[in-house]
């Protein structure tokens, strides 16, 4: 889990206090929008930095590495850091999300991964209003660099 954790925490930043993210979610710590009981991370919420390590980890543990291998059961073979990968795009654009897409569609068809990965994960860097994010574009080619070279 170890990869998973450090291209998350490079790309989503430690904040120590509720803000309104680049696509409008208030969000806390490692990037978390919900708290483990489903509650919606609120304007004003404080946590400590063991804390958002905890939300971050439980996070993980409990929804996003299942989510990707119930969505992706090829995944379960995959090397760490292309779970990894996986993990950090999941984590970033939810479960629903990747149960919905394309890359998910095509990898259960059986194409190539490395080719699938590198093709769809650019994709995936537009705001809400349409909006190309240049931070979303570092991220998923830090994601495509990681799936391939680890």
């Amino acid at each position: 889990m170890a990869p998973a954790l450090e291209i998350i925490k490079e790309f989503e930043g430690l904040e120590l206090e509720a803000y309104v993210d680049a696509v409008g979610v208030v969000t806390i710590g490692w990037g978390t929008t919900r708290y483990e009981n489903g509650c919606p991370v609120q304007m004003g919420d404080t946590i400590s930095a063991a804390r958002a390590e905890e939300l971050l980890v439980g996070s993980i543990l409990r929804e996003y590495a299942p989510g990707v291998f119930d969505s992706l059961p090829m995944a379960r073979t995959m090397q760490p850091h292309q779970q990894a990968a996986l993990i950090s795009f999941t984590y970033n654009v939810g479960v629903e999300a990747l149960k919905e897409s394309t890359l998910r569609k095509r990898l259960v068809a059986g194409e190539g991964a490395e080719a699938v990965i590198r093709q769809e994960l650019p994709r995936w860097c537009f705001g809400d209003a349409g909006e190309r994010l240049a931070g979303l574009v570092r991220r998923r080619a830090a994601e495509v660099d990681l799936f391939s070279a680890g």
